[in-house]
């Protein structure tokens, strides 16, 4: 079966050594070498949740135990067909697009000789998030646009 689920695609490890969510839930696993123990997989909890089950692994596998004591919700459902509305967020579905949006980037560069340049650049981009569900996937519950000039 295609992948379509965040659980899906955890446990297919697409050439990562971790397949499931405790191995990135883990600090000894995501954090190792930083100087922030524990930041990324704060992180990586806040967007897709610890489970009780994760809870479990990482008390038995996981250094140093769980450092979650009682499971978290995220802002991610990892049963819902996540995967597919990032790959092709214009597919047809029943719940809506994730954007829809314009960008346009320009830059002048002059190279008055090998020691004077001189370049500028402008962004703009224009995204506006339409979906208005209270079940809304990026978090978003009511309709916004953002414009952001940038020179």
């Amino acid at each position: 079966t295609p992948v379509t689920t965040l659980r899906q695609y955890i446990s297919s490890s697409f050439g990562s050594r971790f397949q499931t969510f405790a191995d990135y839930l883990c600090p000894a696993n995501s954090d190792a070498g930083t100087s922030r123990a524990g930041a990324i997989s704060h992180k990586f909890a806040s967007l897709f949740g610890v489970e009780q089950a994760d809870i479990d692994q990482m008390n038995s596998n996981c250094a140093g135990g769980s450092p979650y004591a009682a499971p978290l919700t995220g802002a991610f459902n990892r049963d819902a067909n996540f995967i597919q509305r990032v790959i092709n967020p214009n597919n047809s579905q029943t719940d809506g697009d994730l954007f829809n949006g314009n960008e346009a980037s320009l830059r002048a560069d002059y190279y008055f000789n090998s020691n004077n340049r001189f370049f500028s650049q402008f962004n703009w981009a224009q995204s506006e998030d339409s979906y208005s569900s209270a079940t809304s996937a990026r978090g978003f519950t009511n309709p916004s646009t953002f414009t952001t000039p940038n020179f």
